[in-house]
């Protein structure tokens, strides 16, 4: 039988757990005696600091062997994405996907701050036309830029500039923020465990576009039957 990765993953997170209790339990039966004879029982607090040693461990190891993702141990986190939950103030609610399979749940919302010194970014999809246009112009530039330096035999130089980009990009307020908007959140410092945090910049994400409707599918009725 072949497994997929999610399936090995949750067979790993599921031995850890198990693991992590059977350390517990091995614990407190080694405190009472080999006959039954009570000799010391270890404590609660003891077990907990065995489990939490127990689930670091299989943490960092599911790290090392590629099972967390692409986050390593040590790695700095300044940008996340999510979907924005509420709006309160110069608060945002911010859901996110997990940062690793064995992350705290209780990080997987955030709470963004935004300050005076916040920039807020709406992303709008550019007309395609458009695009295609500012596109063409920039591979001519280049072209022209390859045959001058093929005629001089000399290496291609000189700036042309950056490649234009798929989307309109405009300074909004955090009033454009609404429920439900894919936003991507930069900070100036490591907030892979902060729960709260001040924004750097914040990008509204477009709207993913409609999906048309399928060649000879039916419309839906206008009303009735």
């Amino acid at each position: 039988m072949i497994f997929t990765k999610n399936e090995m993953l949750i067979a790993a997170i599921a031995a850890v757990v198990f693991t992590g209790f059977g350390i517990y339990a091995g614990e407190v039966y080694r405190g009472a005696g080999i006959n039954g004879t009570c000799q010391k029982q270890v404590s609660v607090k003891s077990g907990d600091n065995t489990y939490r040693a127990g689930w670091e461990a299989a943490k960092k190891r599911l790290q090392e062997t590629g099972f967390g993702g692409p986050m390593m141990a040590g790695m700095e986190i300044r940008n996340i994405s999510g979907s924005v939950e509420k709006v309160d103030g110069n608060k945002i609610s911010l859901k996110i996907r997990a940062l690793e399979p064995l992350a705290d749940s209780k990080l997987d919302t955030r709470v963004i701050t935004v300050s005076d010194k916040t920039k807020i970014v709406k992303m709008t999809q550019k007309d395609q036309a458009v695009f295609q246009k500012e596109m063409s112009d920039f591979q001519k530039k280049m072209q022209d830029n390859m045959k001058n330096a093929s005629a001089s035999g000399s290496v291609p130089g000189g700036f042309i500039g950056m490649p234009p980009e798929m989307y309109n990009k405009e300074d909004v307020k955090i009033s454009n923020i609404k429920q439900g908007d894919m936003v991507m959140v930069a900070a100036n410092e490591d907030i892979k465990e902060k729960a709260e945090f001040e924004a750097l910049e914040i990008n509204i994400q477009p709207a993913p576009p409609s999906m048309p409707a399928a060649p000879g599918s039916i419309p839906p009725a206008a009303g009735g039957e």
